[in-house]
């Protein structure tokens, strides 16, 4: 992990880019939904919740979030998943980003949200949106879950199908198109909140039910 000298993304603008879709960075399907899950629900909280970042300042000086998240893409998750650190400080070497992932400042009344679109979802439980709530104390993390239709699994269960068997048919459940599931991460102790609401997979209904579920807090342990 890279933590010398300049700030990552000021070092990333200097240095040739790589740049690739998701799926471009991890060909294997099944290898590209794990790192789907490990960004959006393990990362992404830790990094995000566990260190002291003075986003309100942070978001008037940093021209684009996006470069700013993608470096820590780049230099802290892929070096974490490849298990080697890259010397960031040599210009030849690429700085690597992602075609599908996104950042925005989105307006809350609860504050304000680093809006992250995230890349395609293949598999359910990984996140459509991420979105990190600040300015006002503690932050707090959300994500838009895929939520998958178990018609198959419930299927099987009836016939009285073994647990593999059960497995195998929640593994290959089609995504619900029409929702995701608002839930929330916490990270000391470590949660998963699901608020058991779905939602419209789309950026306005994510930022309202974040809005909507601060105030009425109606969430279930999941």
């Amino acid at each position: 992990m890279n933590t010398n000298g300049q700030p990552h993304s000021e070092r990333a603008n200097r240095r040739p880019e790589d740049r690739r879709t998701w799926a471009g960075w991890f060909p294997d399907a099944e290898a590209r939904s794990d790192a789907h899950y490990s960004w959006a629900h393990k990362f992404l909280p830790m990094y995000l919740l566990g260190r002291k970042h003075p986003f309100d300042r942070l978001v008037e000086t940093m021209p684009d979030m996006t470069v700013w998240l993608q470096a820590r893409w780049d230099t802290m998750f892929m070096e974490a998943i490849e298990g080697r650190t890259r010397d960031i400080t040599d210009p030849t070497v690429p700085f690597r980003t992602v075609s599908d992932l996104k950042v925005d400042v989105a307006p809350l009344n609860a504050g304000r949200c680093l809006l992250i679109t995230m890349p395609p979802v293949e598999r359910s439980p990984n996140a459509y949106f991420a979105g990190l709530v600040f300015g006002n104390s503690p932050s707090r993390y959300f994500t838009l879950e895929a939520s998958s239709n178990h018609a198959e699994a419930e299927k099987v269960i009836a016939a009285g199908g073994d647990a593999a068997a059960v497995a195998g048919a929640l593994r290959n459940a089609t995504l619900d198109p029409g929702k995701g599931i608002l839930c929330e991460w916490i990270v000391e102790p470590v949660k998963h909140l699901n608020s058991g609401w779905g939602l419209p997979i789309n950026a306005a209904a994510f930022l309202a039910g974040i809005d909507a579920y601060i105030k009425k807090r109606w969430w279930k342990m999941w």
